[in-house]
């Protein structure tokens, strides 16, 4: 799936039902996610991202009923 000489990179974050899922939030959580993925494996991942997918609960909620 990736482009050649690129990795692809799939994070699952759990977050407790009911929280706020509007977009501003979700980019929030996903920045955050990405700042502490950094942080972990000491290089600038965010830097070289191409492609950024955000996939939360309103998503399931309307893809799959659950």
């Amino acid at each position: 799936m990736a482009p050649p000489y690129c990795e692809n990179l799939v994070v699952l974050v759990p977050v407790a039902p009911g929280l706020g899922d509007d977009d501003d939030t979700r980019e929030r959580f996903a920045d955050k996610t990405m700042g502490l993925l950094e942080r972990l494996v000491g290089e600038p991942i965010g830097e070289y991202t191409v492609s950024r997918t955000i996939f939360s609960q309103r998503d399931f909620r309307s893809r799959f009923n659950a």
